[in-house]
């Protein structure tokens, strides 16, 4: 619902030898925003102010994506 804050929370430990496992939300239509690099339980939130559908992937892994959909 519109107002609603999302909360992402890095819960990955590494990956192998050349990923450390570090995460970001990068939004791809709706807005033009991206998290911090996020570390191993490391937390970021946003609040969602307009209802639509928020897109958003990882950069740093751009094969890990989702979705926010905000209703009115």
């Amino acid at each position: 619902t519109k107002g609603t804050t999302v909360y992402w929370m890095n819960l990955d430990s590494t990956i192998g030898c050349c990923d450390p496992g570090y995460h970001d939300v990068a939004f791809s239509a709706g807005m033009n925003l991206t998290s911090p690099i996020l570390e191993r339980l490391d937390t970021w939130s946003f609040s969602f102010e307009a209802p639509g559908q928020f897109y958003y992937y990882c950069s740093i892994h751009p094969f890990m994506e989702a979705g926010v959909n905000v209703a009115a």
